[in-house]
């Protein structure tokens, strides 16, 4: 038998929806009372617990329980015991949507706030996405998700489901691509599924010449995007000067050991070897450069073309070496193959003999004319675009 509430009650209601037998309030009872008490440990065997029906079924009909607070004291000094109760209709779809518009989307939506008993979670009918709303039958549902309903007093019993439904349609636009240096047309919408050309084409005028880019979202839609191709032609190239930095090393263009007349009495510290090197300074700055830009109109964007074949950068290395009575050191460059030798005659009470040094040349021994040093393929709004620079050495 539900127990009553006492004469001196206080309720406190708060309105959740539009509908006016919608609201959740609260019933504040004294510590004492015996409601409060079959809350905290049943008497009689009546314990209280969420989801019971209100004690005047008759006024509420459809108020459950839903939330008791800890026990607090009123300004007046008494212990009281707060019971929230609330009811939730089942006609929501006639009031629960929030219109947001585009909300960082191309497409306009709306979101549905369901409240659902957890316990009716299991019997809860799922809405297939793609379906169209009861109400605005224009739009279909694009994604739903369970989250809690961010108020104490109704996680108990409820949670909320949040459905998001979006108006589908096709985009019409122009837009500037940066590396054709021109406009062109594109269309985009999204399917449910996986993109079919015949079927599942999201409404698309699909007339050729076209390139289709579909790219799923998630697991169950995609993002359809028909651009205009190219010209029919197998591909289109075009040319350009411009000028950018680009470093060349030094070079060694000469180097000049003469003989070495030793004598018994020098000692190896004053002894000296005059190296006559000419090194070409290194350069880093602005170069000459030709850029050449090839178009492949290829439908099929899966079939990059391959990059153009790159010459080998040029490879610097320094020259060093030690004797008893000379040393070289000269610093990284670009040079041809040559030995560098020390004969320690028989007047030399140190060591007789000779040492060479021998240096292959390098990869380059001087700055060649022109050297390709970079090729690198991108998709563009006509297929693909490769682009290839050669650099010219300073001067020319």
């Amino acid at each position: 038998m539900p127990i009553q509430p006492p004469s001196d009650l206080k309720q406190n209601k708060s309105r959740l929806t539009p509908n006016l037998a919608d609201y959740i309030f609260s019933e504040s009872h004294s510590a004492n009372s015996p409601i409060a008490k079959s809350w905290d440990s049943g008497v009689d065997g009546n314990a209280i617990n969420y989801g019971d029906a209100h004690p005047d079924i008759t006024k509420f009909p459809a108020h459950v329980l839903v939330y008791v607070s800890t026990e607090r004291v009123t300004k007046e000094g008494i212990k009281v015991v707060d019971f929230y109760y609330a009811a939730i209709g089942v006609d929501q779809d006639d009031y629960n949507w929030v219109y947001s518009g585009y909300s960082g989307s191309q497409y306009k939506q709306f979101t549905r706030k369901y409240l659902i008993k957890r316990a009716a979670l299991t019997a809860e009918v799922v809405i297939p996405l793609n379906t169209a709303d009861a109400v605005a039958s224009d739009y279909v549902l694009y994604d739903t998700k369970l989250v809690t309903t961010g108020s104490k007093e109704l996680d108990s019993i409820y949670v909320m489901r949040q459905s998001t439904y979006i108006l589908p349609g096709i985009l019409n636009g122009i837009t500037y691509d940066a590396k054709l240096k021109e406009n062109y047309a594109y269309e985009e919408t999204f399917v449910f599924g996986d993109y079919n050309e015949a079927t599942n084409n999201g409404g698309l005028s699909l007339v050729a010449p076209l390139l289709i880019q579909a790219t799923p979202i998630n697991a169950s839609w995609t993002r359809l995007v028909t651009r205009r191709k190219g010209d029919a032609n197998d591909y289109t190239s075009r040319s350009y000067t411009t000028y950018i930095n680009y470093s060349w090393p030094a070079v060694l263009e000469r180097l000049t050991i003469p003989a070495i007349t030793t004598k018994a009495d020098i000692e190896p510290e004053e002894m000296f070897l005059f190296q006559d090197a000419i090194v070409k300074n290194p350069y880093s700055g602005p170069c000459r450069a030709l850029v050449l830009e090839e178009l492949f109109d290829d439908v099929d964007w899966l079939s990059a073309p391959a990059p153009a074949a790159t010459d080998e950068p040029m490879f610097p290395e320094a020259t060093t070496a030690r004797g008893v009575f000379s040393s070289l050191n000269i610093r990284a460059t670009l040079h041809i193959a040559f030995t560098y030798t020390e004969t320690r005659g028989t007047s030399s009470p140190w060591a007789n003999g000779t040492t060479t040094w021998t240096y292959p040349a390098t990869n380059y021994t001087e700055w060649p004319d022109d050297l390709i040093i970079s090729s690198t393929v991108s998709p563009t709004a006509k297929g693909w675009m490769r682009k290839t620079v050669t650099v010219y050495k300073p001067g020319t």
